[in-house]
């Protein structure tokens, strides 16, 4: 059809016909069409089709500010990329957009990435869950997502317009995003289960991001000789980044090491000074410094970055199971050829299954994708003073949260890591609530309404102090608003 929604056919005898009509996000469409020699040279037809559970996202991009009620400048020519999960397949693909601002449907039962690139600023990454995972409308790393107009959704909130302003924070050299919560065994530099965790994170936004040089800096406490500390601090930076390589494909000319021991503390408890177990931890971090900017560095596709996740979700599994082991030196593809041949059975069992499709999945090359560079340089850049972004996950505060919980909440701070300890949020709201998302992200949430409207006014009470909070609701535990 055109633009229009109209549609024109030349028919060369009469009969019955049938007439098919697909687009989503409506229902599929049939209709049987008897056409007469009667009814003349032309006949006029109305089809009415209708709209398959689900919503229109409108989004619009601007440049965050760090001073509070500010005025935001939109941004235009970005990369956006959104892919559906839950049917691994992409479903928007942007080059270059023309305004600050693009559409996309969000089907319910499906679970979506929105990717937005652009250069001169971080990645922006938002995952969307409609009506799966747990999640009846869930939109993780954007902040208040509205309707476009007061009863534009329906009764059920099974279709309607959204709206949200996503901000992009403009990186510059120095800018520190710290990783508290990468803990090591006590004296050792060796990877840790829930370290790994947090390093994956890491791999993620720096593929997110791959024109970043960064440096992956480990600090201690100053119990311990200065020169003990600072040996361990570089080993187990030198640890954080192997891994990050060697397990995760980060290029390593773009990632540093860094030990700075107990040369950096971030509170007084120096040499000779008491202080507890939690002042302490305070200083043991690891922090990511944002160094430079690879001219080079190719934005690749966001369908790419899925399917090597879904591969490597498949290896993990695999390992976990026994089923392959990658050796020292061996590539993924040599660690499959030599497990099939120590197989000697040609059964379609599960593991058998996922070996194949590890084997017959070749990645795309990497396409370079041209964005229009800022016309600021990257030495202004530089000169731009930007709070750190805390990205550091932390456990302490985590069973605030109850699983059986009904109402609704003010969300005043989403982060993709957890926040570390010394954070303001601890000290300004003692009675802060933390939730974990479908996808590990974390909600900081503050006070308990049983009405939407007594959480929204609640909302606008906070907003001067947090500008990009929004309300979140919950029934039973699984989150529905």
């Amino acid at each position: 059809t055109d633009a229009s929604g109209t549609y024109q056919l030349r028919l060369a005898k009469p009969g019955e016909y049938l007439i098919s009509i697909e687009k989503s996000p409506y229902f599929d469409y049939q209709e049987v069409v008897k056409i007469t020699k009667e009814q003349g040279s032309g006949v006029f037809l109305k089809h009415e089709i209708r709209r398959s559970p689900g919503y229109v996202f409108e989004i619009t991009i601007a440049e965050k500010n760090p001073q509070k009620n500010a005025p935001k400048d939109a941004l235009k020519g970005a990369l956006v990329e959104v892919y559906n999960n839950t049917k691994r397949k992409e479903v928007l693909v942007i080059e270059e957009l023309q305004g600050p601002e693009f559409k996309v449907d969000l089907l319910k039962g499906n679970h979506y990435t929105i990717l937005i690139r652009k250069d001169g600023f971080l990645s922006k990454r938002m995952e969307a869950f409609v009506d799966v995972q747990g999640c009846i409308l869930c939109f993780e790393g954007i902040g208040q997502v509205t309707p476009g107009v007061s009863d534009n959704l329906t009764n059920d909130n099974s279709s309607g317009v959204l709206l949200a302003n996503v901000e992009m924070d403009r990186y510059y050299a120095g800018k520190i995003i710290g990783l508290n919560d990468i803990y090591y065994d006590f004296g050792k530099a060796s990877i840790t289960s829930e370290a790994k965790v947090e390093l994956d994170k890491v791999a993620d936004f720096l593929k997110d991001n791959p024109k970043l040089k960064v440096e992956l800096g480990s600090h201690t406490d100053s119990r311990g000789g200065a020169q003990t500390n600072m040996k361990l601090s570089e080993k187990r930076a030198a640890s954080a980044v192997h891994y990050l390589v060697d397990k995760r494909g980060i290029d390593r000319s773009r990632i540093a090491s860094k030990g700075y021991g107990e040369s950096q503390l971030v509170n007084h408890c120096k040499d000779g000074v008491q202080c507890s177990e939690k002042e302490h931890r305070i200083n043991r971090r690891t922090e990511l410094k944002l160094l430079d900017i690879v001219q080079d560095g190719l934005h690749r596709r966001l369908r790419q970055m899925k399917a090597e996740e879904h591969m490597d979700q498949i290896l993990v599994d695999l390992e976990q199971e026994g089923e392959i082991k990658i050796k020292p030196g061996e590539t993924i593809e040599d660690a499959i050829a030599r497990k099939e041949k120590e197989k000697h059975d040609n059964t379609d069992s599960d593991r058998q299954l996922k070996l194949r499709e590890v084997h017959d999945f070749t990645a795309e090359q990497a396409v370079p994708v041209e964005i229009k560079e800022p016309h600021h340089s990257t030495h202004d850049a530089i000169k731009e003073s930007n709070p750190s972004t805390e990205l550091s996950p932390t456990h302490s505060h985590e069973q605030k949260y109850s699983a059986d919980y009904s109402g609704y909440k003010v969300v005043i701070m989403f982060s993709r890591f957890a926040l570390p300890e010394e954070h303001d949020i601890y000290t300004k709201h003692p009675n802060v609530d933390i939730y974990t998302t479908a996808d590990g992200n974390k909600l900081y949430m503050l006070g308990s309404f049983e009405k939407l409207p007594e959480a929204n006014r609640y909302m606008l009470q906070l907003s001067n102090d947090y500008p990009d909070c929004y309300v979140v609701g919950f029934k039973n535990g699984i989150r529905i608003y």
